[in-house]
């Protein structure tokens, strides 16, 4: 404001009739508006192509992490059948000879976790936690026709209405068995508990197997696994998982879900 009055001085003084600084100022501020008004449209349409450019590039990200999840789950597939399919045939092998109808059943539910298995690799969103504890059941009831009173299997449910990530909780489970229990000479016993909290469902796997110092976690399968597990919990739900350990004592596997995030 400051700047064009002393405009307006300036032409009084050099004795312009009022018209005509009136025509002088319209002229030279409207072609500086014109000019502000095109930077204005020029940072407009600059913007929105940085807005674009970033909305494309968040679906990009969240395509790739998608891809990286489904890969995290075809990996974990690959880890958890091969030791499984072959000592799962031995010891059916085994069971037609002694106990005919035990291979049956044995037979019917290998094949409901195989399918079990190849399901999941097509699964990309949560699913029913009924629906995986049922896998998980299936699981154990092969391992307990191939150890039989060194596995032994306590269910503390007190929740089932809630979804999680598929093979959550049996690579969960099967650590306890493959990597716990089934190391001790008179095996062991493994506790799967839910439970509902204000905000958030609590599902803990404990065992009393030979345990392994969780300070000190290595390169393996076992860690691969939890690994696997821990980072599509927090990528689909927000959720947690905690593992504490103990040689000579067990292990407990906490998993934490936002209840907001299951819904």
């Amino acid at each position: 404001m400051v700047d064009v009055l002393d405009h307006v001085k300036d032409l009084k003084q050099k004795q312009q009739p009022v018209d005509d600084v009136l025509e002088t100022l319209a002229s030279e501020y409207g072609i500086l508006l014109e000019q502000t008004k095109k930077i204005l449209r020029i940072s407009d349409r600059a913007s929105l192509g940085l807005l674009n450019d970033h909305l494309n590039l968040n679906k990009q990200i969240d395509a790739l992490e998608n891809e990286l999840l489904q890969s995290q789950i075809s990996v974990m597939l690959s880890q958890i059948q091969p030791h499984f399919l072959f000592n799962s045939l031995l010891a059916i092998r085994e069971l037609c000879l002694i106990e005919p109808e035990t291979a049956s059943e044995a037979v019917d539910e290998f094949s409901a976790y195989l399918r079990a298995n190849l399901d999941s690799l097509n699964i990309k969103i949560p699913i029913p936690f009924d629906k995986e504890l049922r896998h998980v059941k299936t699981y154990l009831s092969l391992e307990k026709k191939r150890f039989g009173d060194k596995v032994n299997i306590v269910y503390d449910i007190n929740t089932t209405d809630f979804s999680i990530p598929v093979l959550t909780l049996q690579p969960i489970v099967e650590n306890a068995v493959r990597h716990g229990i089934t190391k001790r000479e008179d095996g062991g016993t493994v506790v799967i508990k839910t439970e509902e909290k204000d905000d958030e469902i609590i599902i803990t796997v404990t065992d009393d197997g030979v345990g392994f110092d969780s300070e000190c976690e290595q390169e393996s399968n076992r860690h691969v696994g939890i690994r696997n597990v821990r980072s599509r919990l927090a990528a689909m739900f927000c959720g947690s998982l905690c593992v504490q350990s103990k040689p000579g004592v067990g292990t407990t596997a906490v998993i934490r879900i936002l209840k907001e995030a299951c819904e």
